[in-house]
């Protein structure tokens, strides 16, 4: 190999590899950074609960709540780091005993999306349906920012319909809401559901993959 074979090969690696460099400098310019916006408001989407509000549960909110929208729930309640989600869905299994839903999939996609999560408790509770609380921990994390929380989320089952109530507030300020939460969760009642005719129901199968956002820090 001649001398200036071999410096055209050297002069074409290094053009090559600038130009990886340059291209490599102008998706890390575009790329959008992770801050604590992003870990507050953007994380946690489509990974715990369906976003429709059923219509037949009655929650008594406490005091100091105030009924607020996003671009994903039509109805929930806020009261400074506190808030209070209040969703449904028909149960993709007919019969499914309430136990089994609380720990295989909500209890499960818990476990799996949460940062840091830890169970405190998971208990029958009483309510006006079949009721099972689940207690626990976790946390948003990003990029130089952390934040940690606590919530209860009860699980309510009635005529193969559950209802998710998801309570929650920053860690260090839960246990001036956690009696709150559970007194109210205590006088949930839900009314009989109309039956759907048969053929609707099998036109209308379940669907459980519409999960939202109820863990993000601030406004889901």
């Amino acid at each position: 190999m001649t001398k200036k074979t071999v410096i055209v090969i050297l002069t074409a690696l290094l053009a090559f590899l600038m130009i990886g460099a340059l291209a490599a400098s102008i998706r890390n310019k575009h790329k959008k950074p992770q801050n604590s916006s992003s870990v507050t408001d953007e994380m946690f989407q489509d990974v715990i609960i369906p976003s429709e509000m059923p219509v037949n549960i009655s929650v008594p909110i406490p005091a100091g709540f105030q009924e607020t929208q996003s671009e994903r729930y039509d109805k929930y309640y806020i009261r400074e780091d506190a808030s209070i989600i209040i969703t449904g869905e028909e149960l993709a299994i007919h019969g499914q005993k309430l136990a089994d839903y609380t720990n295989n999939t909500v209890l499960r996609q818990y476990e799996k999306s949460a940062d840091d999560f830890h169970l405190i408790s998971n208990t029958d509770y009483a309510s006006g349906a079949p009721c099972r609380i689940l207690e626990f921990t976790y946390a948003l994390i990003g990029e130089d920012v952390r934040q940690d929380y606590q919530c209860i989320t009860a699980v309510l089952l009635k005529d193969d319909y559950v209802y998710i109530v998801t309570c929650k507030s920053k860690k260090e300020t839960f246990f001036a809401y956690r009696g709150v939460f559970l007194s109210m969760i205590g006088k949930i009642s839900i009314a009989d559901r109309t039956p759907l005719p048969a053929e609707s129901n099998a036109a209308q199968p379940a669907d459980s993959s519409g999960f939202g956002a109820e863990l993000s820090g601030t406004a889901p």
